[in-house]
């Protein structure tokens, strides 16, 4: 019944594309489940408020995260299968992650152009504590109680560990692919450019020698040693 559900609505790339994009991000199925539901669910919903669907495709709220969570599933195997090389790589970086986090240790890297990175996610202990307040809507005083979450400076937390180090070594060799670009863009005499995460922008006569940089730096980065071997030789060091 649920797969008629999906068949009869039409599966888009537009539907699997965040699950896919962020799955080398540690998105499980969970997360995936929450992103259909956020981006389709509650969209299709806000069309029927609108009077632009009369009615929901996937029924009521219940039915639509069963629904949701069916095709959660389904995309987490089929992006395993298809992206294997990059299930086996973010598997790699989790249980080396996992291993020193069981040494109560950081995990530290550098990227290619040598910039230093570290990974510490520690616990957190809630202390509970009474305090007494005057209400003057009241006029009288009122009993409360607060919650302090302070970190534990001497205990790593393996599973934040664990989920963040992938997104964290992608977005490091992100950030290395921009600075690597910006200094081959000043050795070009580009003196002007406007950089956000993997975007890259500068003056409008300027573009194709940044379309060449772009690529060059991209390649140079990734032309050598295998980095996940050099991630692994870090943590000896």
């Amino acid at each position: 019944a649920l797969a008629k559900l999906w068949l009869d609505y039409g599966i888009g790339r537009k539907d699997v594309k965040r699950n896919v994009m962020t799955f080398g991000y540690s998105s499980n199925i969970y997360g995936f489940k929450d992103q259909l539901k956020e981006d389709l669910m509650k969209d299709l919903s806000r069309q029927v408020v609108y009077g632009d669907l009369k009615e929901h495709p996937f029924g009521q709220e219940d039915l639509q995260e069963k629904a949701a969570y069916y095709l959660a599933k389904i995309n987490y195997s089929a992006i395993q299968d298809t992206l294997a090389s990059v299930a086996g790589a973010m598997e790699f970086l989790q249980d080396c992650c996992t291993e020193v986090a069981k040494e109560n240790k950081m995990v530290s890297w550098r990227t290619p152009i040598g910039f230093p990175c570290v990974q510490r996610y520690r616990k957190w202990t809630g202390h509970k504590i009474k305090i007494a307040m005057w209400d003057r809507t009241l006029m009288k005083r009122t009993r409360s109680q607060v919650t302090i979450r302070e970190e534990n400076p001497w205990e790593i937390d393996s599973r934040k560990m664990r989920a963040g180090i992938a997104p964290n070594v992608i977005h490091s060799l992100d950030a290395c692919h921009m600075q690597a670009t910006v200094l081959a863009m000043l050795d070009n005499d580009i003196t002007d450019f406007f950089m956000i995460h993997d975007s890259f922008g500068t003056q409008c006569d300027q573009m194709w020698p940044l379309f060449q940089i772009v690529r060059n730096t991209f390649v140079q980065q990734y032309d050598g040693p295998c980095f996940l071997s050099y991630f692994r030789n870090e943590l000896d060091d």
